[in-house]
């Protein structure tokens, strides 16, 4: 039976960490903020071993290393298996980098962000095991059919929405808002991923200019400093480019890409909606007094846009919401993958070099 199998899959992928229901967000992330910080400081990650694991597929490869597809032996629950190279990270001086997003990823827990399950290192590499978001990249989505349509955005921000609204309270800025780390889960719900230039500012002030060059906002790229409304920016951007299928701020080169953004250059589609606009137009402020997200009613004045009125918050936070997003998702047929097995183990190779560096991990 088709839907049976399928259904069995979803239960594979699905079970995660469960939520209690939350009635109000203001009380939910109060009571969070204790619990991050206690997370955050502790050192307790849960490890596992290499043995526990079965290898599945290779799922694909970024900066430091490779994200593969392993199945735990115990339980039968798929995880992204994040690899990491201890000689790129050391060679790259991205050690405090790593470590801090290893920091956030095992302190947060939010049902819109992904975060750390098991941690485990050996000679050559580390490893972060996250949740497998089996929907894959919303880029995908945008790749394949062009554009969302509104109703499918809105649904999609409005998730990204209490995201940012978790790690804000937190005072957490993530700095790298863009559509490759948006992640799409068995049932259609997103994830914010990527955690590796977040920050803990605690509602403070940060320098270093980094992100991605379409998403970034004026004030990064002015090297006065600049504090959580960054991720407005960038989201107003996000906003911009699932619902028309490309960034507001097109060019060639980067320096002609920041000129556009610090003279906020761009063209607004005609056919967005007037409420798709609106809310655009302000969260693409220079003036930082002027953009939503930064004024005196704070995260209020997105959440209560016209934009996001059909939106029943404490019923998305809890996931009750039907996504729209569900009717396209193809997932792998992984209860037919044939397991492969693990190359030689690369630590049994390779001469321990780097054990100053992340004995504390």
């Amino acid at each position: 039976n088709a839907s049976r199998g399928r259904r069995n899959l979803f239960l594979e992928f699905g079970r995660t960490s469960k939520y209690l229901p939350i009635s109000n967000i203001v009380e939910y992330l109060e009571s969070e903020k204790s619990i991050f910080e206690s997370r955050y400081n502790s050192k307790l990650t849960d490890r596992i071993e290499p043995k526990d694991l079965e290898f599945i597929r290779f799922l694909g490869k970024g900066a430091f290393g490779i994200v593969n597809m392993v199945k735990k032996r115990d339980n039968n629950i798929y995880y992204a298996r994040k690899e990491m190279s201890k000689h790129h990270i050391v060679l790259n001086n991205k050690v405090l980098e790593v470590k801090n997003e290893k920091l956030i990823l095992q302190a947060i827990r939010f049902p819109f962000t992904v975060h750390l399950k098991y941690f485990y290192q050996d000679f050559a590499n580390i490893y972060f095991l996250l949740p497998l978001m089996s929907g894959g990249e919303l880029y995908g989505y945008i790749k394949k059919m062009g554009k969302l349509n509104e109703h499918l955005g809105r649904f999609i921000l409005s998730q990204l929405i209490l995201a940012l609204e978790y790690l804000h309270f937190l005072g957490l800025i993530h700095r790298d808002i863009k559509l490759e780390n948006m992640l799409v889960d068995h049932v259609g719900y997103i994830k914010l991923a990527d955690f590796g230039m977040c920050k803990w500012i605690k509602h403070g002030r940060t320098y270093t200019v980094c992100g991605t060059a379409e998403y970034l906002a004026p004030e990064v790229l002015n090297h006065t400093g600049y504090g959580l409304a960054a991720d407005w920016w960038s989201f107003g951007v996000l906003a911009f480019e699932i619902c028309s299928g490309r960034t507001p701020y097109l060019a060639d080169e980067y320096l002609q890409i920041f000129y556009l953004i610090t003279h906020n250059q761009y063209e607004m589609p005609k056919f967005f909606s007037y409420p798709l606009s609106n809310l655009i137009s302000h969260l693409l402020e220079v003036d930082l007094t002027r953009r939503y997200g930064n004024l005196k009613d704070g995260i209020n004045d997105i959440k209560s846009h016209d934009f996001f009125k059909s939106i029943n918050w404490i019923d998305l936070i809890n996931r009750k919401l039907d996504s729209p997003l569900l009717e396209l998702i193809t997932l792998p047929e992984t209860e037919f993958f044939e397991p492969q097995e693990l190359p030689p183990h690369v630590a049994e190779r390779i001469k321990p070099k780097y054990d100053n560096e992340f004995d504390d991990f």
